[in-house]
């Protein structure tokens, strides 16, 4: 799903911008994935495992974008791709459809202020997204595949 912009102030001061990506931002999301994963042992991929091309990058973005029950977001300082998250609904079986992935991938210099900001902004954006399975579930269980 796409989210509206927000400007999100960090507590150093800086700005960042979070949205939902376009299909435009393929190379620089791919870059941002790249750069993070050289930066830490915990993203899952190595910089050479991230080999999605620019086309196909755009077309998962614009697939996320579309999906009512998923998002992937990008965020942005001083113009440029320093963080991206993801909340994907991990089965669409009823007994699972209330079990969710998140991911969140931060470039190094931003990374204590954004991540944390970023994770806040995510979760704001996923009340959208989680409110109305509460309500159909008396549970929610989130698994977090924290990056």
């Amino acid at each position: 799903m796409k989210i509206e912009p927000v400007h999100l102030k960090l507590k150093d001061g800086r700005t960042v911008l979070i949205r939902s990506p376009e299909e435009a931002d393929a190379q620089a999301v791919i870059n941002e994935i790249r750069n993070t994963s050289g930066q830490t042992c915990f993203m899952v991929p190595y910089p050479e495992e991230v080999t999605r091309t620019v086309r196909e990058q755009a077309e998962f973005m614009k697939n996320m974008n579309d999906d009512c029950d998923e998002f992937f977001i990008l965020a942005e300082y001083s113009g440029r791709g320093v963080c991206t998250a993801a909340l994907s609904r991990l089965s669409p079986r009823e007994k699972m459809r209330h079990r969710a992935c998140f991911g969140i991938s931060a470039e190094e210099e931003l990374q204590i202020n954004l991540t944390k900001s970023t994770q806040t902004g995510l979760w704001s954006c996923a009340k959208i997204y989680v409110t109305p399975i509460q309500k159909q579930r008396s549970e929610l269980t989130m698994i977090l595949c924290r990056t």
